[in-house]
């Protein structure tokens, strides 16, 4: 999978799709905070139209001071749909 990069505003971001069927994927993700105000960041996993909310909220109101970076370590999901 290539390197793929996206800038993050208010709204939600999908970064990574999954298909229809399984496929596991192992994902490092870097966090950069550009800008000259602090930031404060929820990442989610979640389904193709299913809602952000506690059920799938994987990181929560992690602050990203100004020019500060945040790995999230390589982790594994498995990207389907429910059966």
């Amino acid at each position: 999978m290539a390197i793929k990069n996206e800038i993050i505003t208010s709204s939600l971001i999908n970064v990574i799709s999954g298909t229809s069927s399984s496929s596991p994927v192992s994902v490092g993700i870097y966090l950069c905070n550009f800008s000259a105000t602090d930031e404060i960041l929820n990442i989610y996993v979640r389904a193709t139209g299913e809602a952000a909310g506690n059920k799938n909220t994987i990181l929560s109101n992690l602050l990203m001071l100004s020019g500060d970076t945040f790995h999230f370590p390589s982790e594994k999901f498995i990207l389907s749909r429910d059966r």
